[in-house]
């Protein structure tokens, strides 16, 4: 199976496919690159709420 090209992907369809495909180390790494590109303030992010 070919994997997605996420850089490509539009950002929310890449943390659905993250949500789906939870053990996927390099989607969540270039979401988390991608969404830090977007904003200059460093925060923590996570993709799931936590409890």
């Amino acid at each position: 199976m070919t994997k997605p090209n996420f850089q490509q992907m539009p950002l929310e369809q890449l943390k659905i496919y993250i949500l789906e495909h939870c053990n996927d180390d390099q989607a969540f790494h270039i979401y988390i690159d991608r969404r830090r590109a977007l904003s200059p303030k460093q925060v923590p992010m996570t993709i799931r709420p936590l409890a």
